[in-house]
């Protein structure tokens, strides 16, 4: 399924003790919190949602990614968002008999595999029917890229002079890792 739901929140940085900050849904009391209005696109299992942004936020959000995949097409003014999240509900029957240890061994390269084989047919099919431009630019940011290196991701978009360019933020062995995810993809 795929859904258009539009999503424009008004999300709050509220400062920790240490003088960093963490995002939150509300101002926890703190009026010291710093409000802005972001365009964010949910996740729900087994489902895909897609936002078009354009001028109506400066910033655009992610929750934790820990399987899902988040693709980006279109123009620098008005870029289309998909966030997909497969259901690994079927992977996981399929290996209910298995031993702990065989379950471990293979659980991690079949997760991998599924995920790029449905995300792979997601990203032929949004080209086949035209709700990607084969002529524009697309980036991919699939599971198996972020989670050879970490156990999650989230990815986040920044509007300046009314374009749009969009970044993934892992956390590997070595640290928290930030790099641009769209137009310039940087591995």
């Amino acid at each position: 399924m795929l859904s258009t739901e539009t999503s424009i929140r008004f999300i709050f940085l509220v400062k920790n003790i240490d003088n960093s900050y963490r995002i939150k849904k509300d101002k926890e009391n703190n009026n010291k919190a710093i409000e802005f209005k972001t365009y964010f696109l949910p996740w729900n299992s087994g489902e895909a949602y897609m936002l078009e942004l354009a001028n109506d936020a400066n910033y655009f959000l992610t929750p934790q990614l820990d399987g899902c995949c988040v693709m980006i097409n279109g123009t620098r003014q008005n870029p289309t968002v998909i966030h997909a999240n497969y259901n690994l509900d079927d992977l996981q029957k399929e290996m209910e008999d298995m031993s702990l240890e065989e379950f471990k061994k293979q659980y991690y390269t079949q997760r991998l595999y599924q995920y790029a084989s449905f995300y792979t047919k997601l990203a032929a099919q949004l080209l086949n029917k035209n709700i990607f431009d084969s002529e524009a630019i697309t980036s991919i940011f699939d599971p198996e890229f972020y989670l050879n290196q970490a156990n999650s991701a989230r990815i986040f978009g920044i509007r300046k002079n009314d374009e749009w360019t969009f970044y993934y933020n892992i956390k590997s062995n070595n640290g928290f890792i930030t790099k641009e995810l769209w137009p310039n993809f940087s591995r």
